[in-house]
């Protein structure tokens, strides 16, 4: 009977109240902090155990992994350490996180050869990479709160117009509106990321040959400039790559960037990550025109690698 209660207790709900509300409350203390709590548990811990049992090789550390999750994540808003962002991409790379911890001791044998092998590709633990896949992220997270939380809902993890109005603060019949504007915030954001990251000043000439290549699908040969500047720098291939997939399919450009290992799988379980009439990747449609195939090959193959290593470099902003 106990254990019949605790069950019900924490299945999901729908509470009118923001998810932003809901992690200061934590910081309240005393009753409102209680019921905070229990609202974005009830809101997460599915979804978390879902994304943990990837991780993991039994079910068993996957509750342990979700609540050590919870857990560090409660204590930190308690302490109002929490950058605004978020909630559930935040709870997905601070359990990443967590996890990569349980790699370096004896909690390894706990974990997906799998998830153990993605560790050691991207990176953890400090080696070095020289990735071009960081940008779609970062300008994600420069974004405010409600529209990552709009993002999320409607693109990553779709769950419904009622969850994404609530989850962000806004109302319901504003949604449409807002995702667009959300969208169009994180396609500027992710121009400003990029060009920052430009150590060259021919890279940051090209931004707004870029913006409408990846916008209109600019002709073969308008700018023979750009063209030229594309085949040596898998920097600028990389970004007209995903900023044409923002444009055409931003589901399909989110989901691998902000969740990285077995981002597909996880989103999958909601709605099917769709790609775009034709079968093919649209950044793949979009380039292969224009450009020969041996630098669009590595400039997916960059991509591949480097949006992994990007959630790696986020992890750090979740905690």
């Amino acid at each position: 009977m106990t254990q019949h209660h605790e069950t019900h207790r924490w299945t999901p709900r729908l509470s009118t109240t923001s998810e932003a509300e809901l992690v200061a409350g934590l910081a309240v203390g005393g009753s409102v902090a209680l019921e905070s709590l229990q609202v974005l548990r009830g809101r997460h811990m599915p979804a978390l155990l879902d994304y943990a049992r990837l991780c993991v090789s039994e079910e068993r550390f996957a509750a342990q992994l979700c609540h050590q999750t919870l857990s560090t994540a409660v204590r930190t808003a308690a302490a109002g350490r929490v950058r605004p962002g978020g909630v559930r991409h935040s709870l997905v790379l601070l359990l990443q996180q967590h996890a990569a911890e349980w790699a370096d001791d004896e909690r390894r044998q706990r974990l997906e050869p799998a998830f153990v092998r993605w560790l050691f590709e991207t990176g953890h633990g400090g080696a070095g990479h020289a990735a071009v896949g960081k940008h779609l992220l970062r300008a994600f997270w420069h974004l405010p709160q409600h529209e990552q939380e709009i993002l999320w809902y409607t693109e990553v993890e779709p769950g419904g117009t009622e969850i994404a109005a609530v989850y962000a603060g806004i109302a319901e019949t504003d949604l449409a509106y807002e995702r667009d504007h959300a969208l169009r915030a994180l396609l500027r954001s992710y121009l400003q990321t990029y060009g920052a990251s430009c150590d060259e000043p021919e890279c940051r000439g090209y931004l707004r040959i870029l913006d409408a290549q990846a916008r209109s699908a600019l002709p073969e040969g308008v700018s023979p400039e750009l063209d030229a500047h594309l085949s040596a720098c898998v920097r600028c291939e990389h970004a007209l790559i995903e900023l044409s997939t923002l444009y055409t399919a931003p589901r399909v450009a989110l989901v691998p960037a902000l969740i990285g290992y077995s981002g597909l799988r996880y989103a999958e379980r909601v709605v099917p990550v769709r790609l775009p009439a034709g079968g093919q990747d649209p950044a793949h449609r979009h380039s292969a025109s224009r450009r020969r195939a041996p630098a669009l090959h590595v400039a997916l193959a960059v991509l591949v690698v480097a949006l992994a290593v990007s959630v790696v470099l986020g992890m750090r902003a979740s905690a």
